[in-house]
C-alpha cells in the first residue's frame, strides 16, 4: 500500500507471475533478460532529447546492408528535412542540403567545383591551369597585375592607374 526506497541486488528474490503460478526469481535472471542487446529497429520514437556519449572508445555508426545509406534528418521549423545523406555506394560521398559552415577546411585529394567560388584571398603554392580567360577586375574598373621574372627585381607590371604595361 506505499512504496519505499530500495537497494537491489543480484542475491535479491522477486516474486513474477509464471502462467497463473507465482514464481520466486533470482533479480540476476532478470537482469540477463533486460541486460540483453535491443535491436535499433526496436526503439520507439521518444518524446526527449537523446545523447550518445561514451567516457572512451569511439560511437559508430555502421548501415551494415549493401550500400545502404547513412541519412540525418531533422525538422525545420515545421519542414521536415534531411539535412545529411553519406552515400554507401559512392563510398561514404556526403551530401549537405545547404552549406557546409566551418572554421577550416583541409582536402588532401582533387576538389571539383561547379558554380562560383569567392575566395577573400588565396595562396597558391604549386602550380596553376586556366582553362579559359583569365579577367582582372571589371570594365572602367582595373587593378595592377604583376607578373615576376626569375631575376630579382625583374617583373612585367600592368599598372591600372597609368592604364600602361610597363616592364
Amino acid at each position: 500500500t506505499s512504496a519505499s526506497s530500495v537497494t537491489i541486488v543480484d542475491a535479491d528474490q522477486i516474486i513474477l507471475n509464471d502462467g497463473g503460478t507465482m514464481k520466486q526469481v533470482a533479480v540476476t535472471a532478470l537482469n540477463t533478460y533486460t541486460s540483453a542487446s535491443i535491436a535499433a529497429d526496436d526503439i520507439s520514437t521518444g518524446d526527449g532529447a537523446v545523447t550518445l556519449a561514451t567516457s572512451s572508445g569511439n560511437i559508430t555508426i555502421d548501415a551494415q546492408a549493401g550500400d545502404a545509406d547513412i541519412i540525418f534528418k531533422g525538422t525545420d521549423s515545421s519542414s521536415d528535412i534531411t539535412a545529411l545523406t553519406l552515400d554507401m555506394s559512392e563510398a561514404g560521398a556526403a551530401t549537405f542540403n545547404d552549406k557546409v559552415v566551418a572554421t577550416e577546411l583541409d582536402i588532401s585529394g582533387n576538389m571539383d567545383i561547379d558554380g562560383t567560388s569567392n575566395l577573400d584571398a588565396v595562396d597558391i603554392d604549386g602550380a596553376v591551369q586556366i582553362d579559359a580567360t583569365v579577367t582582372v577586375g571589371v570594365d572602367d574598373t582595373g587593378y595592377d597585375f604583376k607578373l615576376f621574372g626569375a631575376t630579382s627585381g625583374s617583373y612585367l607590371l600592368w599598372d591600372e592607374s597609368d592604364d600602361a604595361l610597363e616592364l
